[in-house]
């Protein structure tokens, strides 16, 4: 075997010659539907290889769905330097996180499994309510946050947040672009975990950067921010705040500099080479066009055209905060 699909078929022929009795494959991947996703490409992968093996892993495998939330920012050089000082390991490859941590898994374990509900696990029969309720508050509004903290000329997460504009702007997202179209998952309030999320937003001692939220941002639309976005283009809702990170996500790709005249690098590499023809074009409607933005319709809604032709007209002129000042004054 060369591959990890190689080695886990392996070790399952082994285990199915040994009569050895069914098992769990838990993904942990940080992508929704995660145990589906790796259920059908293990089972397409045994399908070619090995038909006895895909007839019983069919049977005697699971593959439980789950979801976590942590935030992890990049390690930089001066963060090793940093943890050294502070707990004298020599670790060339640390990895910091926040104190926050969620993990929710479904209870689809063939034989048994650790009690791991003991130390803060939340098992369920389904994950989905759980996914949708990150996706929204937590990816998507990262996602809000990225290209205008960036051009307003903040580098760190808790800096932007602690601009009052912005925490309000981000706020008034949750509140009122995701909410409605989201179902709480049991014994959860939205309103605890929307503070909680702004706290976390703002923890000085993780220090996010906002390069990071930037980072394959046309990967990240897709799954981030489409469903909210489809579910308010159906709805018929107000579309301002959208419009207006669309506007700050071509001008961030176009600009090379924020609002403060401090350069920028970009990095964005699932754009096409048609993606930046796109990007490159005088004409705000053919960013419209880009691939991330295939899985929805932004340019049949009029009213978030209007409002978005607008917003890549002032935001050049009058820069990022002008308009987050005037989206939470309206």
């Amino acid at each position: 075997p060369r591959t990890v699909f190689g080695y886990i078929a392996a070790g399952l022929r082994k285990r199915m010659a040994a009569n050895a009795g069914p098992i769990t494959i838990l993904s942990c991947d940080n992508l929704p539907h995660n145990g589906n996703v790796c259920r059908n490409s293990f089972l397409t992968f045994f399908e070619k290889a090995d038909a006895e093996l895909f007839n019983w892993a069919k049977e005697h495998v699971s593959f439980p769905n789950s979801m976590v939330d942590r935030i992890t920012p990049a390690t930089l050089p001066d963060d090793i330097q940093k943890l050294k000082a502070m707990n004298g390991r020599e670790d060339m490859a640390p990895v910091y996180c926040e104190d926050f941590i969620q993990w929710v898994i479904e209870d689809d374990f063939r034989a048994g499994r650790p009690a791991w509900e003991r130390v803060g696990v939340e098992f369920t029969d389904d994950v989905s309510k759980y996914e949708s309720m990150k996706l929204g508050f937590v990816n998507s509004t990262h996602q809000m946050l990225s290209f205008p903290g960036l051009l307003a000329g903040y580098r760190k997460v808790d800096e932007a947040v602690s601009d009052g504009r912005i925490a309000k702007y981000l706020r008034q997202y949750m509140d009122l672009d995701v909410t409605p179209y989201l179902t709480p998952p049991p014994n959860t309030s939205f309103e605890t975990y929307k503070q909680v999320f702004m706290e976390r937003l703002g923890n000085k001692m993780v220090s996010d950067q906002l390069a990071r939220l930037c980072f394959d941002a046309a990967n990240k639309i897709p799954v981030y921010m489409v469903p909210t976005v489809s579910a308010m283009l159906k709805a018929g809702a107000e579309m301002k705040r959208i419009a207006f990170l669309t506007a700050a996500y071509r001008l961030y790709l176009r600009r090379g500099k924020d609002d403060r005249g401090v350069s920028y690098n970009v990095d964005d590499p699932a754009l096409t080479e048609n993606d930046q023809k796109l990007i490159r074009s005088d004409n705000p409607l053919d960013f419209l066009g880009l691939s991330c933005f295939s899985g929805v319709a932004l340019g049949e809604s009029a009213h978030f055209v209007e409002r978005y032709l607008k917003y890549c007209r002032d935001i050049e002129t009058r820069g990022v905060l002008a308009i987050i000042e005037e989206l939470i004054g309206d």
